[in-house]
């Protein structure tokens, strides 16, 4: 995700495993990234500037970890945070994330 409501929503939805890229993502940071043994869902805005974000991270991570993109669909609203908690459930469920959330 970009921002921290954004993370917050995310979070809420029970996916603790969340990052907010506050804008960019690169340096050291994207070096740890890099490093980590895991998969990467993208949560973006649901503009242009979101699915550019998607690419630039996905381009970065090339070759180190699977990215996916998790899509609005046709949910008709811009941005995460926007969406109910179920709506953000349903979008990663549709993903085939559901084993990610941590229902404690």
């Amino acid at each position: 995700v970009e921002g921290p409501k954004q993370a917050m929503r995310v979070y809420e939805a029970g996916y603790h495993q969340v990052l907010a890229t506050m804008g960019g993502f690169g340096g050291p940071q994207l070096m740890f990234l890099q490093l980590l043994n895991c998969r990467f869902f993208t949560f973006f805005d649901n503009d242009d500037g979101g699915k550019k974000a998607h690419e630039t991270f996905y381009r970065k991570m090339l070759g180190c970890n699977p990215v996916t993109l998790i899509d609005f669909g046709d949910i008709e609203k811009r941005q995460p945070d926007d969406l109910t908690v179920d709506e953000v459930q349903q979008l990663f469920i549709r993903k085939g994330v559901e084993q990610w959330r941590d229902n404690s």
